[in-house]
């Protein structure tokens, strides 16, 4: 394995030397070669590239939130608590995101057909963990003024098909070929679940008249995270101030990943209290989540997903070979 594992100096790239699509905003440097072979995108984990920290800010994160699921499923039988099945749902969900990512920004480099793959599997992994957030609001946060109403009652089923639709429209982003176009796309695919998933959190943040839980106080850490997520996104801050000197350590995508990692910790903190704390309130309204929501609408949304990615993949590779295109052309 230590064998496998020796490189030596990789060779990399400047920017100049890429096609424009495959070159990211004021990062100069440091990107590895395309048609790079697995071998080498394994080894460029260990060596300093433009990615390489973008890899362990995802791959370090995954094992830990595999960590918590597996000491929470010990902690309590959840075989036979269904009350708990809708945060076991959420941490499959908050495992797969940062795994995919990791494994999209390790190997996206062995192809352009590669790079689409990859993503393509990474926005799936990021519409199922929305779908996830969703179904931990509405099973252990849901304000208790907002459970008798007709939000509380579609707020699941436009959930899913926020999922859904945010898995083609950030998957039918990687077509166009306005930078504009691709972000503006990619920022709404995943800004509008968002913001549905948060109004129950934000309404129940704003109309208590004090942070009244510990729950509370992580959920508006998250929140704060969330919005610095979306900043760094647009903004491309600190490398726009400084273009190449932010290409190895320090850049946007590097620091949003952390900013992802945070938020989605606070939010597993924020909804361990309300899951031990709400019980009782949840029992009482009836509103508790069945499982057809917890664990039948979780399969559904993996396989529908997986289904969408295979028709683009299926696109892409229609189009690739219909533009006569291969690799080396790049």
């Amino acid at each position: 394995m230590m064998k496998f594992l020796s490189f030596g100096r990789l060779p990399l790239l400047m920017g100049h030397q890429l096609p424009p699509d495959l070159r990211e905003i004021a990062i100069l440097g440091g990107y590895r070669p395309l048609q790079s072979t697995p071998r080498q995108c394994l080894q460029s984990v260990f060596s300093p590239t433009n990615e390489t920290i973008n890899v362990w800010t995802h791959l370090i994160p995954s094992v830990y939130f595999i960590w918590k699921l597996v000491t929470f499923c010990y902690s309590l039988d959840v075989s036979t608590t269904p009350y708990t099945w809708a945060f076991v749902a959420y941490m499959v969900t908050a495992c797969t995101y940062p795994f995919v990512s990791a494994m999209a920004h390790t190997f996206y480099v062995m192809s352009t057909f590669a790079r689409k793959i990859c993503f393509f599997l990474d926005y799936g992994a990021l519409s199922f963990y929305s779908f996830g957030v969703g179904l931990l609001y509405r099973a252990y946060a849901f304000p208790e003024t907002l459970l008798e109403s007709k939000f509380c009652d579609v707020f699941l089923f436009v959930c899913l098909l926020n999922a859904l639709m945010s898995t083609v429209i950030a998957c039918s982003s990687r077509f166009f070929t306005s930078r504009i176009l691709m972000k503006l796309f990619r920022l709404g695919a995943f800004s509008f679940p968002w913001i549905w998933d948060n109004i129950p959190l934000i309404y129940r943040l704003t109309y208590a008249d004090r942070l009244q839980s510990v729950s509370e106080v992580h959920y508006m850490r998250q929140l704060v995270f969330s919005v610095l997520i979306g900043f760094l996104y647009t903004s491309h801050l600190p490398e726009r101030l400084a273009p190449g000197k932010f290409d190895i350590v320090g850049h946007s995508h590097q620091l949003l990943h952390i900013c992802g990692v945070l938020a989605t910790t606070e939010q597993i903190n924020g909804a361990l209290y309300d899951l031990k704390v709400r019980r009782e309130i949840l029992q009482v309204s009836g509103k508790m989540v069945c499982s057809s929501w917890s664990v039948g609408a979780v399969v559904f949304l993996f396989f529908v997903n997986a289904g969408i990615i295979a028709m683009f993949t299926r696109y892409a590779w229609k189009s690739r070979n219909d533009k006569g295109e291969s690799d080396k052309d790049r």
